[in-house]
């Protein structure tokens, strides 16, 4: 009976720490994110047209690789990114020291509950 009561303890822990946990980013939402990078605003603003390809990397992470599928302008690589879907952090490529910011991701952020 102890050792029932004692499961049933740890079950309820196990349930209340992973609700504690904000759920992990959606696909759209790392979509939004990518698309206000400034490569991507750039890209907008010279007509061109950027187009994310999602990759899941992980449990954690989506690996994006943003294009510019404009065919009048190319079809070239613009940048290549990591997004942690626990927190919405991008970075370049897969080194996360070469972390993207900027007042408008920031606010981005706070909009998606990643603060």
């Amino acid at each position: 009976m102890i050792s029932l009561i004692i499961t049933l303890l740890l079950l309820l822990g196990q349930q209340s720490a992973a609700q504690d946990s904000p759920p992990l980013l959606s696909d759209d939402a790392v979509w939004m994110i990518v698309m206000n990078t400034p490569d991507a605003l750039q890209l907008e603003g010279r007509g061109g047209c950027p187009k994310a390809e999602l990759i899941p990397e992980g449990e954690f992470l989506k690996y994006i690789q943003l294009r510019n599928s404009c065919p009048a302008s190319g079809t070239g690589l613009i940048n290549n990114y990591t997004v942690d879907l626990r927190t919405g952090q991008i970075w370049t490529g897969i080194d996360d020291k070469k972390y993207i910011d900027s007042e408008r991701l920031r606010r981005l952020r706070a909009l998606l509950g990643r603060r």
